[in-house]
């Protein structure tokens, strides 16, 4: 364990359901409707009353939220946390916070890591990286949430990391990577391993974690095959659900020591052309039902998963980040999910830099937020672009409230 465990209790101690977390979209209030509600809403806000039904809590925050607040909940900081720390340092400055950030933010990534510059091969690997300590990620994460209490919502933040194999942080403890795991057929070993991931990122005040991976790997020539669990659409779906149920529990409100999954990436991302990363996957829709869609429909049926993350690539043309019916139809609508759809690093912006089906950067978030998308890693540097284009009537998604609401469930 690391040593963070040891100060487990200073820790954030919220026991978030997925939907308090993500269900941030809702429309009017019919407190009055519902027994013992009634009474409390005078002294106490509807979203913010535990004992009303978590229906009623979205749509009384909803009819509160700012268009530039509903904007802030679908950012992420990551590199830019520069700009609500002290200037070349590593503690949260709330003042700074407050000026970059005055309707809030909905996420960080990695508060033990703080990016030197937006590069996200230099980052992820280490190299382009500050690291902290266990305390100083604790005192971090609690100031952020101190500081997110006292803004004019009091909305939480949520913190996520990076731990297929392990908690992405020093002295954590690593288990073999996937593909090794897997190997091993034994899918109580899986939840017992990810049950000590899931308490090790916990320790540290997150919620969220990057993980599992159930993508078919399929071509030898593709450079990311050990963070998959094979070839094998049963084998990946089983380990898939272990692994959720490892860091999650078989609840959906999380326990003490527990966190919130992210299933990737959705999909078609383990056969790409020519074996590239983020190359396209010409696969039929026979195919992609047959072989790529189970282990997802596994863990989506099976689990109370927390978040899905679309995959880089593009299915017959259409990017998974702006593909309405992966996401909707599919995902949402046959599938019945209904926690958050975080899109992978950089994804947004590559349906304009690669896939060239957005005009600019800003049109990227618009198709993105279209399709389903409800928060932007790594940054969200364009998704701010919105309150603008939606006053030009431009960003429909965030203007129209049923839209909003199935988004963020």
């Amino acid at each position: 364990m690391v040593s963070g465990t040891k100060t487990m209790t200073t820790a954030p101690a919220l026991q978030p359901t997925r939907r308090d977390l993500f269900a941030l979209f809702g429309s009017v209030s019919v407190a009055g409707l519902i027994p013992g509600v009634a009474q409390a809403a005078a002294a106490l806000p509807i979203y913010r009353d535990a004992r009303a039904p978590v229906d009623l809590r979205v749509r009384d925050l909803m009819a509160r939220m700012t268009l530039e607040e509903k904007v802030g909940q679908t950012i992420s900081l990551w590199a830019t946390k520069a700009d609500v720390m002290t200037p070349g340092g590593l503690e949260f400055d709330p003042a700074r916070a407050t000026a970059a950030y005055p309707a809030g933010f909905g996420q960080v990534n990695s508060a033990l890591r703080q990016a030197r510059r937006p590069s996200v091969a230099a980052v992820a690997g280490g190299t382009g990286a500050q690291w902290r300590g266990s305390a100083s990620t604790i005192a971090f994460v609690n100031a952020v949430q101190r500081w997110a209490r006292g803004t004019r919502l009091g909305i939480p933040v949520i913190f996520h990391e990076e731990s297929l194999h392990g908690y992405m942080a020093p002295d954590a403890t690593m288990f073999p990577q996937a593909i090794g795991m897997a190997g091993a057929f034994d899918r109580d070993l899986m939840q017992r391993a990810q049950a000590i991931i899931g308490r090790e990122v916990r320790a540290h005040g997150s919620h969220l974690s990057l993980s599992p991976v159930v993508d078919i790997a399929r071509d030898p020539r593709w450079g990311r095959i050990e963070e998959t669990f094979g070839e094998d659409p049963y084998l990946c779906g089983e380990m898939g659900v272990a692994a959720v149920e490892g860091l999650q529990g078989d609840s959906r409100t999380l326990a003490p020591g527990k966190v919130f999954a992210t299933l990737k990436h959705m999909t078609g991302h383990g056969q790409p052309q020519a074996g590239n990363n983020i190359g396209p996957a010409p696969i039929g829709e026979r195919e992609l039902r047959e072989s790529f869609f189970p282990p997802f429909r596994a863990v989506v049926t099976r689990t109370g998963i927390g978040a899905v993350m679309p995959s880089y690539n593009e299915i017959d043309g259409v990017p998974s980040h702006a593909n309405h019916w992966l996401l909707g139809d599919v995902l949402r609508g046959e599938w019945g999910f209904s926690g958050a759809i975080v899109s992978d690093y950089g994804a947004i912006e590559e349906l304009d830099t690669i896939h060239h089906i957005a005009p600019d950067l800003a049109g990227a978030a618009r198709l993105a937020l279209a399709a389903g998308s409800t928060a932007r890693c790594p940054t969200g540097s364009r998704i701010g672009h919105c309150p603008r284009r939606c006053a030009r009537g431009r960003c429909r998604s965030l203007r129209s409230t049923p839209r909003a609401r199935g988004c963020w469930r």
